[in-house]
């Protein structure tokens, strides 16, 4: 009988030894559902498991809330900002609850920072239970509240209302409104779906878009991993991009020859919006025109509401038209001159502007250049010349006349050599000049100078530029010497709003410079303004005014005639300004 017994007894164990030991292999050897949303998570840094250098998820690992709380903050890229809460701090706002005693060390700063920032709240008899086993419920919860949804979702249904946001799958939502206690599978799965869940109006934001723009996960690691979506294809019409299209590559590079001079790009993506160099991409694809070199084409896929953009760049390359050995690419001057009167600068081959005045008398002049290779052809103005002969008469109009003398080389390239031919006006009767007797005393004055350092010499004809101008009305107006004292960094900051800085005189710049800041002169609506051009009266009474303080209580037409009524004027506070007209 006792045979008999130690018999059954032994047989029972190894049964039961049997079963456990199938238990275990069965458990090792089980699939989780989540297990590469895990191995995703754990890439971008958002999940670690159990190990600190390993991938060893723990898929399997039973959950608490205070180990919820840990990963949530983990996965929403702000444990680093509750890890620096100090422990005076972390127990301070612990202290709301009865059982704050029961918080592991290890989550004390992040349950502490979750619940300043009400990303978790406690149970209405004042305890956190943090032993307390992680449900879908709970956990959904959480993730609603740091979407910034307090308060508008109930708690029974909190994974439905994380679906309805982008958060989880329909499916999902049904298995995860449970209260039954999750693994760190069912953790992943939720936490991987938020991922796609947006924050609450206005800003209405994706969880991986903001992870990006926060620079906690990396744009490129994200479309690789397929949380976001980058640009499903992308081909040209001529070329061969380089390397292959893939979604996580941004820089291409492609060459086409000469003979194209543009190409179209074809892009299409799962969502949101493409561009190609800002502008919406059509149906039949974005058209881009090449230089001879390189051209940089920016492809951006825009998420549905433009809040994330990623940029792939395709560096186009146009060969250049093949140029003949035998054919000379010489395209310049050796030689540049005006009828009536001299270059300025003085000619240079490599100096392609060029101003000139004439007088009043000069109604037309001839220009005549000789080329520095005789291959070359020459246009003066449009009419084909011989080389280093006399052009046609060109007529001249009061102010300024453009003479564009035009080198083509052998090879078919341009240079353009350009002469500002500035004419006077005619001026009053010979030596019966209005003002003769003012100019004396205003010269006696040290507010004129004319044109002689040393003596009164009027040249009351002499006609004026707009620069000219500028320059006398500071020295009237005794702040020539306040202009003078700016440096040449200061001088070249403030032309710089001016489009033709480069045609200020050298003796002028820091006049003009000083009145353009103080607003006594006006830019051009084309941004330029005009130092060569002949001043008129109704320009000159205008800087005046402007100088005056009277800038925008006067029409620019019948500034002469605001003049002549504001005759007496309060100046530099002690100074008084009589203005005769």
């Amino acid at each position: 009988m006792k045979q008999n017994l130690k018999q059954v007894t032994l047989i029972t164990l190894i049964a039961l030894l049997t079963n456990l030991f199938a238990s275990f292999t069965a458990q090792a050897q089980e699939q989780f559902s989540y297990e590469q949303e895990a191995r995703i998570l754990y890439d971008l840094a958002l999940y670690k498991g159990v190990s600190d250098t390993d991938f060893e998820p723990d898929l399997g690992g039973v959950l608490t809330k205070e180990k919820g709380v840990v990963m949530l903050l983990r996965l929403f890229g702000v444990e680093e900002a509750a890890l620096a809460l100090t422990d005076a701090e972390a127990d301070e706002k612990l202290a709301m609850f009865t059982d704050a005693a029961d918080v592991g060390l290890w989550a004390k700063k992040q349950v502490a920072y979750a619940v300043d920032k009400k990303y978790i709240k406690g149970l209405p008899d004042g305890s956190f239970r943090p032993k307390q086993a992680l449900n879908g419920k709970l956990y959904c919860s959480m993730i609603l509240q740091m979407l910034g949804y307090d308060g508008d979702f109930d708690y029974n249904t909190a994974a439905t209302s994380l679906s309805q946001i982008g958060g989880l799958t329909s499916a999902q939502a049904i298995k995860f409104n449970s209260d039954t206690a999750i693994n760190r599978d069912s953790l992943v799965g939720i936490s991987f779906g938020s991922l796609q869940a947006r924050t609450k109006a206005p800003d209405s934001k994706k969880v991986i878009e903001i992870l990006i723009e926060k620079g906690i996960v990396d744009k490129q690691e994200a479309i690789v991993a397929g949380v976001i979506k980058g640009l499903s294809s992308l081909t040209i019409s001529n070329g061969q991009l380089s390397p292959s299209f893939n979604p996580s590559i941004f820089q291409y590079t492609a060459s086409v020859s000469s003979s194209v001079y543009s190409i179209t790009v074809n892009a299409s993506a799962e969502e949101g919006k493409v561009y190609v160099n800002d502008t919406l991409i059509t149906e039949d694809g974005g058209s881009v025109n090449l230089s001879t070199g390189n051209t940089t084409i920016t492809v951006s896929h825009r998420s549905q509401f433009d809040e994330l953009s990623t940029d792939y760049y395709i560096t186009m390359t146009r060969e250049a038209p093949p140029i003949s050995p035998s054919e000379s690419s010489n395209n310049n001057l050796a030689l540049l001159s005006i009828s009536g009167g001299s270059l300025s600068p003085e000619f240079n081959t490599n100096i392609t502007n060029y101003s000139v005045s004439v007088t009043s008398a000069v109604h037309h002049i001839t220009a005549t250049a000789e080329l520095a290779d005789a291959s070359a052809s020459l246009r003066i103005n449009g009419i084909a010349t011989a080389n280093n002969t006399v052009s046609a008469p060109i007529n001249l109009v009061v102010g300024e006349n453009r003479v564009v003398v035009r080198v083509q080389a052998e090879n078919g390239a341009t240079k353009d050599y350009t002469v500002t031919v500035i004419k006077a006006p005619k001026p009053l009767s010979p030596k019966q000049y209005s003002y003769e007797k003012e100019a004396r005393k205003i010269y006696d004055s040290t507010l004129f100078n004319g044109v002689s350092d040393t003596t009164f010499e009027s040249d009351l004809g002499g006609v004026f530029t707009r620069e000219q101008g500028i320059v006398m009305l500071l020295r009237i107006f005794g702040v020539e010497e306040e202009a003078l004292a700016l440096t040449d960094e200061e001088v070249d900051s403030k032309l710089a709003l001016i489009t033709d800085a480069a045609d200020v005189t050298h003796w002028a710049k820091k006049q003009i410079a000083y009145a353009i800041d103080k607003g006594y002169v006006k830019v051009m609506p084309d941004g330029s303004f005009g130092p060569k051009q002949v001043l008129n009266a109704r320009a000159y009474s205008s800087m005046i005014l402007q100088m005056l303080g009277y800038d925008g209580d006067f029409n620019y037409r019948t500034a002469a005639l605001s003049l002549a009524k504001k005759a007496v004027l309060q100046l530099n506070k002690q100074k008084t300004l009589i203005v005769t007209l």
